[in-house]
């Protein structure tokens, strides 16, 4: 930092600095908006997933989505 006739003068590697400083505090809020909007979208997307696995699933027979529900018989066939 120089001074000529009472101004101050700042070298560019000062005003980078000071620039900076500046500018942390919004980067921050931004970088916070940003994480939130992916967030937002990742939820968004998620729910979007789960209800196309359900219609996937009431799409098929009633026999291949109760398949785990049915037991054995000892003679023979099986039952809910």
């Amino acid at each position: 930092m120089v001074s000529v006739n009472g101004r101050v003068l700042f070298s560019h590697a000062q005003k980078t600095r000071v620039n900076r400083m500046d500018a942390a505090p919004v980067l921050k809020v931004i970088a916070k908006a940003l994480h939130k909007a992916r967030l937002e979208a990742l939820k968004k997307e998620s729910q979007r997933n789960l209800i196309e696995q359900i219609r996937r699933q009431l799409a098929l027979p009633m026999n291949r989505r109760t398949h785990f529900l049915r037991k054995r018989l000892p003679g023979g066939g099986s039952c809910l």
